[in-house]
């Protein structure tokens, strides 16, 4: 009766424990910034997998965890080509916090920022895929203090006022372009 009782106990706890398993192709994030099942509208809790890699069959890699439709601890994503880190992000109640890093496609380091409740906060910094740095900035509770910026001869440059959303300045190119 004791062993009975104990398996009834020890399934509940596994079922209670366990989490739904989600295809990152399958998902989307929501108006409301929360992240559902396509073609619903409930925010989901669940571990989130891609598939990586040119060939078949892909190999399935944990991305990240969803709690009630928010991303919430390590995520991260590869290129496809390489199987290389393409960034590693950290989010709390689906805010962006801690130390976020993306990568170039060469494995170069493209971009390190940290950031605290979902606003910058910290040393933000850009490097060239060269490897060169390109730009260095500090913020205080989502507030610019300072920047530096410089050009891949590792000259002062200047960049015409601030950034547009997803964009960053190629002071080689003159122009604004997507951010890795």
């Amino acid at each position: 009766m004791k062993q009975t009782l104990l398996i009834i106990l020890l399934l509940s706890f596994s079922v209670g424990f366990s989490q739904q398993e989600y295809n990152h192709n399958d998902l989307i994030e929501m108006d409301n910034g929360l992240w559902s099942v396509k073609f619903s509208d409930e925010p989901i809790t669940g571990k989130v997998y891609g598939n990586f890699g040119e060939v078949r069959p892909y190999k399935k890699v944990f991305m990240g965890n969803l709690l009630n439709g928010k991303k919430e601890g390590r995520w991260k994503s590869y290129f496809h080509s390489t199987g290389k880190k393409k960034y590693d992000l950290n989010f709390r109640d689906g805010k962006e916090d801690g130390l976020q890093t993306w990568w170039y496609g060469n494995g170069q380091k493209a971009k390190e920022e940290t950031y605290k409740d979902g606003k910058e906060d910290g040393l933000q910094t850009w490097w060239y895929e060269n490897g060169q740095k390109a730009r260095e900035e500090t913020y205080k509770d989502g507030e610019l203090i300072e920047s530096n910026r410089w050009d891949e001869e590792e000259n002062e440059a200047e960049m015409p006022g601030p950034a547009p959303p997803g964009k960053v300045w190629s002071p080689e190119h003159g122009h604004w372009h997507d951010a890795p």
